[in-house]
């Protein structure tokens, strides 16, 4: 209730609580008694009956490099960790993305990743051929100029 200086008469330490509860509290609390978290394990599941994306090589000496299968959440750490060693080496040049199959909003951070290594190093990344799903994505996230793709 307002009070004559129009504040509110509850205090705010009781409307608005400065700490939350303990996470080890929490988890105390809603422990499975096989202690095994299940988000863990259906993501162990997920990672191994799905990692099917690949980074070919298609030409070293042009810089072209071919990915292939599935780019989704379950695979870009995969394929990312893989792609470290071009910082270490020479970045590619051209990326084809003709035979992606399903790709996902990673996919997307992950190619806006290798092209911020590229602008690092005063180099550019083309990025071709890449799926409808992909193009839509980088559309609707107004990414697709930092990829080299024009927007519908």
């Amino acid at each position: 209730m307002p009070t004559a200086n129009g504040r509110s008469s509850m205090s705010s330490s009781k409307a608005f609580p400065t700490s939350r509860p303990s996470a080890t509290r929490s988890a105390r609390r809603f422990a499975t008694p096989d202690s095994t978290p299940r988000s863990s394990a259906s993501s162990a599941a997920k990672s191994t009956s799905r990692s099917s994306s690949m980074i070919e090589s298609a030409d070293p000496d042009t810089g072209l490099i071919r990915l292939s299968g599935d780019l989704t959440v379950d695979e870009v750490p995969a394929v990312y960790r893989q792609s470290l060693q071009w910082l270490d080496t020479a970045l590619p040049h051209t990326i084809d993305l003709s035979a992606l199959k399903a790709t996902d909003s990673s996919a997307i951070a992950l190619l806006l990743e290798w092209a911020e290594w590229a602008r690092a190093r005063a180099l550019e990344i083309e990025f071709t051929d890449p799926p409808e799903g992909m193009r839509t994505i980088a559309g609707l996230s107004q990414v697709g100029p930092l990829l080299g793709w024009d927007t519908p």
